[in-house]
């Protein structure tokens, strides 16, 4: 089944690209406005990532932020205890992990200045969020061979790295750049 899922993730990967219909750009830590934070949902990291959308609002950013829900663990959440969260499972998702019409469109009703990914392993139900998600500049990690990302960087995941570290590196890399536009 992880065959299939990869080759119509593939199809579907090089058809949207061509039917991209929002503007690519480099988008600055100071000239983003609004930011949509996406990560893989882990209950015991639940203050973690309300710390990193508090600090994005503490810099005056409006933020969205999407968490994806394993199997195993969307069993037994109890969405109503993680406010802040639109988390989103397998119920969510059609046969292939992709997400289904009503999530997307809930998704395309809105744009935003910037993407940040932190999801730390290759997901196809987000890396569908990220390919349909209309953001002028999308960051995360490389995790696959796809050009998902119009800004990455490249860390190893394997030594210790979390979610905050890789979200103040990318930070720190949007800060650190400067562009004359």
């Amino acid at each position: 089944m992880k065959i299939l899922k990869n080759f119509l993730f593939r199809r579907r990967y090089t058809s949207a690209l061509k039917k991209r219909n929002y503007e690519q750009r480099f988008v600055t830590y100071d000239n983003a406005k609004t930011v949509f934070l996406l990560f893989e949902f882990d209950a015991e990291k639940y203050t973690s990532f309300i710390s990193i959308i508090k600090s994005l609002e503490r810099d005056g950013k409006k933020v969205i932020a999407w968490a994806y829900c394993s199997v195993k663990a969307e069993k037994t959440l109890e969405r109503e205890k993680f406010p802040k969260l639109n988390i989103f499972g397998k119920k969510s998702l059609n046969y292939s992990g992709k997400p289904q019409t009503e999530t997307l469109n809930e998704l395309q009703k809105h744009s935003f200045d910037l993407l940040i990914d932190l999801s730390l392993q290759p997901l196809i139900p987000l890396m569908y969020t990220v390919l349909y998600a209309q953001a002028g500049c999308k960051t995360g990690i490389k995790k696959t061979d796809y050009s998902l990302f119009n800004f990455m960087i490249d860390i190893n995941t394997s030594t210790n790295n979390d979610e905050q570290s890789v979200f103040n590196q990318i930070i720190f890399y949007l800060k650190s750049i400067q562009t004359t536009d």
